[in-house]
């Protein structure tokens, strides 16, 4: 209430003025009623014995019937100034005689309105008595009063009411402003008191007792309060003191534990980007050969042992991924790259991704989109494949008959302007369901169903865990439904996606120009400590071009081959004894003569993990250092990327501008004729075909791989061109042009259509 806010002594007068102003309204007008009633009743009793003895002096002249005697009597009133009209009524109340103050005037005359008593008009007051004779009413007296002199008497007397009670309320506020410092003076200095109290801190201070009232126990009460809080200020300062020696003590032992900290997170990182280098290293170089060695076996046993080495390694690798990925996403080292992605493209990659393993263990696949998602979307492409994989694969690995569904619905977050979306991912599975209890613990770190068999499903229970960190640090949530017996559902949602609206935004396809891009000659050092490691990117390097390549095995023999052989390119390690990549690629840049040449830091770490210190731990500065990153594996796509960025190149031949048509394989006419050197080299032909390339192929459509169907693409169109068939060589050109832009929808039909056309080439042969 606004009431709380003035101060004690404007509450005590507002207190003090309102009671006694009540008050005396009160009796003023009890009094001024009282007087009210009191000169009304005057008036009409002195009016009353007025007309009884008027009635009495006209009793005779009414019974003798004389008038004029009636008259004088009558005109005796005329000493009271205020009766206006006077007269003697007959029984049936006819007026015999009468009397008028001025003149006789209708005004005046006014015939009563009973026979007896008194009544009143607007300004007028009626005094009716019967005139009697021996208990016979023989008449009436009917008198007029005017009521100006009750008037002049009421307001006269009002006005002195009203003035003694101003009088009364201006001596009741000078007394009361007076008398309220009696009890406002103690309590205001009490206030001040404690407000300097409050600011100075000082709670020595004492009040001076000098009331015996209630006020001098607040006092006391005070006082003891001030000094219980100062004993208790001596006592905490005190204890401040202890605990802030101890406090300085903790911070030197905590600096040291930080410092500890610090060093230990230092050697974890250390130590994961050594097991990254040093695990990682020897994996990728096994796969890397595997993949050159397939390429030169040609014996199907060994082929097999390549593809068990490989697919073993491929395995390991994604352990050992699964493995940084979690302890990068305890680290905060791990990233979010939103580019444009074509997410139908995704989903559909997805669905092709799994589709074997799907016709294998006979499960049905849909793959619900709503109408209304946009064509692209800014996502990281990377991280959500990510996790649809993990979410889609644990779906059919727990799946034995049934479907499993991958389902999106988006919801515009603003309407009129479409410039962002909700999506709503849904993973669904008629599998063995998850128990309840276990709903909530199956996205911790190494969790698995209780009971599961290792040997028939795998996996390290690290799948789940890192899907749901990735989706939280795309700010989105993850979570399932499941009853066990009937599947499983997983949730996921992202929002406020941005949404690409430009037409014009189309996915680069440089890489679709690979196989026809001649670059110039130029000389590339490999450094690195690792034979085999050089010597499998120096094999790629002269699959991709005609290169002079010169290896070196520490930072100390780079330095020597650059100051000889000054190379175009140099693809370099980080970690080497004797001189690491960063001290060597530092000295190179710091010379004036080598400071141009690219320098390529190839590394198990991501672009950027590595660029995340401003400094290396050998404490250089790495901006500027390094021309550009390659992650292992590496791989033909990576080298020849960087190529194209630091060395020139040309064309073959332009690459067609429309699509090249599906033709089925039942359209070629096998009547047709061939060439005497086609009909010889067919033999050769079906049984290259039928014992090197048909496992090549069930390995390809199996994996689905899009780098891995466009190098089988070459190898069969390369093929076709030795043997001059052109069935194989338009396959070839098909699913070449489908791998490279990526029509998944496509590519699983033409991908079967090879054993038709082995068939077609194998009916020319017997025909």
């Amino acid at each position: 209430m606004f009431y709380s806010n003035f101060s004690i002594k404007w509450k005590i007068n507002t207190v003090i003025i309102f009671v006694s102003t009540f008050v005396l309204l009160f009796s003023s007008i009890v009094l001024f009623s009282t007087h009210f009633i009191h000169i009304k009743d005057q008036i009409i009793q002195d009016l009353q014995q007025i007309a009884i003895i008027t009635g009495l002096n006209c009793a005779p002249a009414l019974i003798f019937n004389d008038e004029n005697a009636a008259i004088q009597t009558l005109y005796s009133l005329n000493v009271k100034s205020h009766i206006v009209y006077a007269a003697i009524l007959k029984t049936n109340l006819d007026v015999f005689a009468q009397f008028f103050r001025i003149k006789e005037n209708d005004e005046y005359v006014s015939k009563p309105k009973q026979k007896e008593g008194f009544y009143f008009d607007t300004n007028s007051l009626f005094v009716i008595e019967p005139i009697s004779l021996d208990d016979e009413i023989i008449g009436y007296v009917f008198i007029q009063h005017d009521l100006d002199i009750f008037h002049e008497k009421i307001i006269n007397y009002g006005t002195n009411v009203f003035s003694i009670f101003c009088f009364s309320v201006v001596l009741t506020l000078t007394l009361s402003n007076l008398l309220q410092r009696l009890i406002s003076k103690p309590i205001l200095k009490l206030a001040t008191i404690s407000k300097q109290i409050s600011e100075s801190k000082d709670y020595s201070v004492r009040i001076k007792k000098k009331y015996r009232d209630e006020i001098g126990i607040l006092y006391d009460n005070y006082n003891q309060m001030l000094n219980e809080i100062e004993q208790r200020d001596n006592h905490l300062e005190s204890m401040v003191q202890k605990r802030t020696e101890q406090l300085e003590k903790s911070n030197q032992e905590l600096i040291v534990a930080r410092d500890e900290a610090w060093r230990a997170n230092r050697l974890k990182s250390e130590f994961l980007a050594n097991m990254s280098h040093e695990i990682r290293t020897p994996l990728n170089a096994i796969l890397g050969i595997t993949q050159i060695l397939n390429g030169y076996i040609k014996d199907e046993q060994s082929k097999e042992y390549l593809s068990a080495i490989s697919s073993s390694g491929k395995t390991l690798l994604r352990l050992i991924n699964d493995i940084l990925d979690l302890s990068k996403i305890e680290a905060g080292k791990l990233h979010i790259e939103n580019k444009p992605v074509k997410i139908r493209t995704v989903l559909r990659e997805i669905e092709h991704m799994f589709y074997w393993i799907l016709q294998e263990k006979q499960l049905q696949f849909i793959l619900d989109i709503d109408e209304q998602l946009p064509s692209v979307l800014i996502i990281d492409e990377m991280r959500l494949r990510q996790v649809f994989i993990n979410l889609v694969g644990n779906a059919i690995k727990f799946t034995d008959k049934g479907h499993v569904c991958l389902k999106i619905s988006c919801n515009f977050t603003h309407v009129t302007n479409p410039s962002s979306v909700h999506l709503l991912f849904a993973v669904e599975d008629t599998g063995k369901g998850i128990p309840q209890h276990m709903q909530q613990e199956i996205f911790q770190a190494f969790t698995q169903l209780d009971g599961q068999d290792n040997v028939k499903y795998g996996g390290t229970g690290l799948g789940l865990t890192i899907s749901k960190r990735l989706i939280e640090m795309m700010g989105g949530k993850i979570w399932l439904e499941s009853q066990v017996g009937k599947g499983t559902t997983f949730y996921f949602c992202l929002d406020d996606i941005k949404v690409v609206t430009d037409s014009s935004f189309t996915e680069d396809d440089f890489s679709t120009q690979m196989d026809h891009v001649v670059f110039s000659l130029a000389t590339i050092l490999v450094v690195d400590d690792v034979s085999y490691n050089r010597k499998l990117i120096k094999g790629m390097l002269l699959q991709i071009g005609k290169f002079e390549i010169n290896e070196a095995d520490d930072g100390v023999s780079a330095l020597k081959q650059v100051s000889h052989h000054k190379p175009n390119i140099i693809f370099m390690d980080k970690r080497m004894p004797n001189l690491s990549g960063d001290k060597a690629a530092q000295c190179i840049k710091d010379s004036p003569v080598t400071h141009d040449i690219p320098i390529i830091i190839v590394t198990a770490e991501t672009h950027e993990d590595y660029l995340s210190n401003e400094k290396t731990e050998t404490g250089l500065n790495i901006q500027g250092l390094f021309d550009g990153l390659i992650q292992h594996p590496v791989t033909e796509k990576k080298l020849m990327d960087m190529l194209m960025r630091f060395i020139p190149y040309t064309f073959k031949r332009k690459l067609p501008a429309v699509e090249i048509q599906s033709i089925p394989v039942s359209s070629y006419d096998t009547n047709l004729p061939v060439s005497i050197e086609f009909k010889n080299k067919l033999p050769e032909l079906i049984e290259i075909l039928q014992k090197d390339m048909i496992p090549h192929w069930d390995q390809v459509r199996k994996g689905f791989i899009i780098d891995e169907i466009a190098n089988f693409a070459d190898i069969i169109h390369e093929l076709g061109s030795r043997y001059h068939a052109d069935m194989l060589i338009h396959w070839g050109k098909q699913l070449k042009h489908q791998a490279d832009h990526f029509d998944v929808a496509k590519l699983p039909k033409t991908i079967e259509d090879f054993q038709n056309i082995i068939d077609s080439l194998t009916n020319q042969l017997t025909s």
